[in-house]
């Protein structure tokens, strides 16, 4: 089971971190939704974190934080979005479980 939760991290892993992934995740308890959208650095080995904050799934997006290039998360110095933020904090979580290899509610 171990080796199957490692392997299925490592691809979410990858997929965020392939340049320009869009993705939701949702809490079927609160019913909270939250989009994400990260994308690569165009020169360096960083990553940014934005969450939609508007209507427009295209354009309405605000930075929350970096993935560095030792794969750990953090708040933007620039961000409007505090760390104390519920977006802050599902991004956070959803990082932590898989850097860390907890397994992901389906």
């Amino acid at each position: 089971m171990a080796e199957n939760l490692l392997e299925g991290n490592e691809q979410i892993k990858k997929y965020l971190t392939a340049g320009n992934a869009t993705f939701t995740i949702s809490n079927e308890k609160t019913g909270n939704r939250f989009t994400f959208k990260v994308s690569a650095h165009k020169e360096q080995p960083l990553f940014f974190v934005n969450v939609l904050t508007g209507s427009n799934n295209e354009t309405d997006y605000t930075n929350i934080g970096i993935i560095n290039e030792q794969f750990n998360f953090f708040r933007s110095k620039r961000s409007p979005i505090s760390a104390s933020s519920i977006t802050f904090k599902a991004f956070n979580w959803l990082w932590s479980c898989i850097t860390k290899n907890i397994d992901l509610p389906e």
